[in-house]
C-alpha cells in the first residue's frame, strides 16, 4: 500500500470513528433529556429573574413572621351603587406586597355577609409589584375583565377597580418595611389593561388613587 493510500485510509478511519462517537453522544443526550422529562424536571437551566429599578419583589411567605390582624375589604353594597367596608381578619406578615396578595385573595373569595362581590371569583392573582413610590402593579388573568364583560357599565368597573384600590390601600396591609400602597396600577396578562380591555367603560391606562366617592360606609356586624 502506497504512503498516500495509507494516509488516505487513516482519514477516512478517522472520521468513522468521529462520526460514531459524535452519534453515541447524541443518543446518550436524548436518552438524558427523556428521563427528565419523564420526571417532570426540566432539562434547561432556569433563566436569571431581573427586576426593574425600584420595584421590590414579594418576599418568601415561608421565611416572614405571620400574625392575625384586622383590615378592611371593600365589596359593593346590596344595591351594587357604592362600596361598602367589611371587617375582616386576616394572617398578614412582615411584608407589604404578601399582605396585599393575602387581601386581594380574600376580596376574590368574596364577602361573608350580605354584600355584593366586586371582583369576579375565576380571577388569578398573577404578580405584583411595589414601587418605591407607593404604586402597587397588580396583574391580573383574563378571567377578571371576562367577568366585567358580562354585567358591562361604568359603575361595574368602577366598584370593580376601586373595591381593589380600596382594599390594597389599607394601612394595615404595610409590612415591617413600612411600605404602603399609595395607589394602583393594573396590568391583565402582564400586558397594559387598556390593550386586553379596549371595550372598557372606564380609564384604565393610570394608576388610581382612592375615589371617596364611591364609599358607602361599613357592613354591620353579624351576630
Amino acid at each position: 500500500m502506497k504512503s498516500e493510500q495509507r494516509q488516505d485510509f487513516v482519514k477516512k478511519a478517522l472520521l468513522g470513528l468521529w462520526a460514531m462517537l459524535t452519534l453515541i453522544l447524541v443518543v446518550a443526550l436524548g436518552l438524558v433529556v427523556f428521563n427528565m422529562v419523564q420526571q417532570g424536571r426540566s432539562p434547561f437551566p432556569a433563566p436569571a429573574v431581573t427586576r426593574a429599578p425600584g420595584v421590590e419583589a414579594p418576599a418568601d411567605p415561608q421565611a416572614l413572621s405571620q400574625e392575625l390582624r384586622d383590615t378592611q375589604l371593600y365589596f359593593a353594597s346590596e344595591d351594587g351603587r357604592f362600596l361598602v367596608a367589611e371587617a375582616r381578619r386576616l394572617t398578614l406578615a412582615d411584608d407589604t406586597i404578601a399582605n396585599c396578595h393575602a387581601a386581594l385573595d380574600a376580596l376574590i373569595a368574596g364577602p361573608e355577609g350580605v354584600l355584593t362581590p366586586v371582583v369576579p371569583p375565576a380571577t388569578r392573582v398573577r404578580g405584583m409589584f411595589l414601587m418605591e413610590s407607593g404604586e402597587l402593579i397588580v396583574d391580573l388573568s383574563m378571567e377578571a375583565i371576562t367577568g366585567l364583560r358580562r354585567m358591562a357599565s361604568v359603575s361595574t368597573e368602577m366598584l370593580f377597580l376601586q373595591g381593589i384600590v380600596h382594599t390594597l390601600t389599607d394601612p394595615e396591609l404595610r409590612g415591617a418595611d413600612a411600605s404602603q400602597v399609595t395607589r394602583v396600577r393594573f396590568l391583565i396578562e402582564g400586558a397594559a389593561a387598556e390593550e386586553s380591555f379596549k371595550d372598557a367603560h372606564c380609564n384604565w391606562a393610570h394608576a388610581l388613587p382612592r375615589g371617596s366617592q364611591w364609599l358607602g360606609g361599613t357592613a354591620p356586624v353579624g351576630p
